[in-house]
């Protein structure tokens, strides 16, 4: 029997819920601090917080967050934390009961990174996309074709040897499953980048979120660079002076970012540098120079530094009183 990772977190959730909760299961799915009070588990998301709220109309709401990752952060976790006693169980079959391991038996089952009914055939991925071309003017390196893609710099201009010439520009491209909603109303969202590294010698810019529109989001290719070209509405940034090399860069997302995303399928983000948005170079030319922001990837050794976009939802709900009968 064969069992995708939605499919296995979806039989098991109660017990999952219970694990996650307890101090060895936070440390275990490498919780963050801030998190509490868990309600759902996925395979690329947490949900937690969950609670109610009166509206001025009188209705009430029931509020949660889900955090999101761009990659299966939670079921590859189970599956190599547990990867040990997958071999002791084929060893010891004899000790192994189902009802005295009920989180043994997901193990014994083939894990996998595929959603069925996604986009694409596999985990929703990020990555940069650019154009590298030597002796290039800023106008023609915005509305050029990309010509490579590489997780490195997920917004970057770098100037050529010649006066007011450029070699490259880069632009990130950020996907998350986030069908978990439900289709939910979102409530308030936050974008946020582990920084890396960071470069000023053309000058001070921001980074910007924006959308993105892969042709896959499971294989980023050269030309979904040109396929961000025409989006030009910031939906949140963060200066370079605030940007962080040691910590998340948590960016709210404003009402235009909050409608980018799909509460029932894949919600397509993409980064840029306050020049590209605008279309123009304000910084200060210098020859062979760099202005540039370097988050972590997912692909990065371990999953503590992911993008992540965190969402607050509600959905409405109605209470229904019964009447109890004492005697």
């Amino acid at each position: 029997m064969t069992m995708t990772d939605l499919q296995l977190f979806e039989k098991y959730q109660k017990q999952l819920v219970w694990f996650i909760n307890t101090k060895i299961g936070r440390w275990f799915f490498k919780v963050d601090e801030e998190i509490k009070n868990i309600c759902n588990v996925a395979p690329n998301a947490l949900t937690y917080g969950k609670h109610y709220e009166r509206q001025e109309n009188g209705e009430w709401r029931e509020v949660k967050t889900t955090c999101f990752r761009t990659n299966n952060k939670y079921a590859r976790l189970l599956n190599y934390r547990l990867a040990p006693l997958h071999k002791l169980a084929y060893l010891l079959p004899s000790l192994l009961k189902p009802e005295f391991s009920p989180f043994l038996v997901p193990v014994m089952l083939t894990v996998t990174d595929f959603y069925p009914g996604a986009t694409g055939a596999g985990d929703p991925i990020d990555s940069a996309v650019y154009r590298n071309y030597d002796n290039s003017t800023f106008s023609a390196l915005v509305s050029g074709n990309g010509n490579s893609n590489y997780p490195s710099y997920c917004a970057a201009l770098n100037s050529y040897s010649q006066a007011d010439k450029f070699s490259f520009l880069m632009r990130g491209i950020f996907c998350f499953k986030t069908d978990a909603l439900g289709g939910d109303d979102i409530e308030s969202a936050t974008f946020s980048l582990y920084g890396k590294a960071k470069a000023t010698y053309l000058g001070n810019d921001s980074l910007h979120i924006c959308q993105s529109n892969p042709a896959s989001t499971t294989a980023i290719a050269n030309s979904d660079y040109e396929g961000m070209a025409s989006y030009t509405t910031s939906f949140g940034n963060v200066t370079s002076a605030d940007f962080s090399i040691t910590g998340y860069n948590d960016i709210s997302l404003n009402a235009a970012g909050l409608a980018n995303i799909n509460t029932t399928g894949i919600s397509k983000f993409g980064t840029k540098l306050g020049w590209d948005i605008n279309g123009s170079f304000t910084g200060t030319f210098v020859n062979n120079s760099l202005t540039s922001f370097t988050p972590y990837w997912s692909n990065n050794e371990g999953t503590s530094n992911d993008p992540k976009l965190t969402v607050t939802h509600s959905v409405l709900v109605t209470f229904s009183p019964q009447l109890m009968m004492c005697s």
